[in-house]
């Protein structure tokens, strides 16, 4: 269960301390807390250059361009859609669409 992240276009992920190093990915394991309301999902990532990366517990600080300049973001938190039940599709959603929002490729992987 995670978000696979690719540069598209000009957008780039670096890695914290090597900002000349760009990675073709990131592979993001998403958690995440269901409010009380029914509606707002708070999610925190885990980031990886790779699912071998993931499964070899080598965690790694990916920087993502927002607004031109380059950051980590460990959580984001959004709202479900109009009839949408919070859960794993909607987490996986909503950071799916989080990410295409600033520019970036993003494919669900549930597997």
């Amino acid at each position: 269960m995670a978000v696979l992240v690719k540069p598209k276009g000009k957008k780039a992920i670096t890695i914290d301390g090597l900002p000349d190093f760009k990675p073709a990915q990131s592979y993001i394991r998403l958690r995440f807390v269901c409010h009380v309301d029914g509606k707002t999902i708070e999610i925190q990532f885990d980031v990886f250059s790779s699912k071998e990366q993931f499964v070899e517990g080598k965690m790694v600080p990916m920087m993502f361009e927002v607004e031109g300049k380059p950051q980590a973001i460990p959580a984001i938190q959004d709202i479900c859609a109009a009839g949408e039940v919070q859960g794993v599709d909607s987490a996986h959603r909503i950071t799916k669409d989080f990410f295409e929002k600033l520019g970036y490729e993003a494919i669900i992987d549930l597997v």
